[in-house]
């Protein structure tokens, strides 16, 4: 029902098109479409609807929609006197389906959202619908592209941020005088030992973390490590972005909570991700001896000489003027 209608759709809106310009065209069938017919970057995907796809219309707490109630009150106004009670039972079988967007080379999918199942009554939060969207996420995210889409996140939102700083120099800035930030994570990197090896690898992951996001605000681009090592799969800004951005803070909060030893790694990846591309590992010990501060917990180094470091390189390397110390 769903997939005709849809279809029907689309081949209407390219009909009226057409004929707005009075012009009889014929498609040329000999011409093979294929994804190189398309420019770099476009992005191929597919988008369902929760009542033609999910089915369980009464399973699991959800309460009944609008069109649950409709197609049940007047099945006869609908074609087959069909409905959306079982669908293609997504909600069991949304495995399957993302299995087959994957088969198909989906580069994006968009699905929505069943407020009577995360709603039933209008107010209460049903649990299991929770669960259900959370599995359904976990599972999209697992056959995606994890070696890519940490730094579109990260691209995004480091413009998003560019966007509210620059609406608020704009509109409140000027009367109420305030100042705007971007709070930043930091662990100091110390390097193993004293070779050049472990040196340059302090600038990795120096790069890797507060670089990624600290030198587009900046240098307006990314740092040069990164860019070398994770290729085309960091996004590029545009002329225009890559201006704005520089300055676009006008203080830097600064979370710092750990250091770690670092060393050189140059073991060949087997899994590519923004947490190997630094080719870097992390210990808190060197020779038997740790160096966390005794009373550290189990799960983070204490280690307070990090924080002054981290200060010093904050403003020396960044040139940051005004530093918040937000967590620490």
């Amino acid at each position: 029902m769903a997939t005709s209608g849809n279809l029907l759709t689309v081949v209407l809106l390219v009909s009226f098109s057409f004929n707005a310009f009075g012009v009889e065209r014929e498609c040329d069938c000999s011409v093979p479409v294929e994804r190189d017919s398309f420019p770099k970057g476009f992005v191929f995907g597919a988008g369902t609807s929760s009542y033609q796809i999910e089915g369980a219309y009464n399973e699991d707490g959800k309460g009944l929609s609008i069109w649950d109630n409709y197609t049940h009150t007047h099945p006869e106004r609908i074609a087959n006197e069909s409905n959306g009670d079982v669908a293609v039972d997504s909600y069991h079988r949304y495995k399957e389906d993302v299995c087959m967007a994957k088969q198909l080379g989906l580069d994006a999918y968009k699905f929505q959202i069943s407020w009577s199942r995360i709603l039933p009554n209008g107010k209460t939060v049903n649990p299991k619908a929770i669960v259900f969207y959370n599995n359904l996420i976990n599972e999209l995210t697992a056959q995606g592209d994890s070696a890519r889409e940490p730094y579109v996140v990260g691209h995004h939102l480091l413009l998003a941020d560019l966007a509210v700083v620059e609406s608020y120099r704009k509109y409140f800035q000027p009367y109420q005088k305030g100042k705007i930030g971007i709070q930043l994570c930091m662990e100091w990197p110390i390097p193993y030992t004293n070779t050049e090896e472990d040196q340059a690898a302090q600038r990795r992951a120096l790069d890797a973390q507060l670089g990624w996001y600290m030198d587009p605000l900046v240098f307006g681009r990314y740092p040069k490590t990164m860019r070398r090592n994770v290729g085309n799969r960091l996004p590029n800004f545009t002329a225009s972005e890559s201006k704005r951005l520089i300055g676009s803070f006008d203080f830097i909060g600064l979370n710092y909570y750990l250091s770690q030893y670092v060393l050189d790694d140059p073991t060949p990846i087997q899994n590519v991700s923004c947490e190997t591309d630094a080719h870097v590992k992390f210990t808190d010990s060197r020779d038997n001896v740790s160096l966390c501060n005794p009373g550290s917990f189990s799960w983070i180094c204490n280690h307070p000489p990090g924080i002054r470091e981290s200060l010093i390189y904050l403003h020396g390397n960044c040139s940051v003027p005004l530093i918040y110390i937000t967590e620490n």
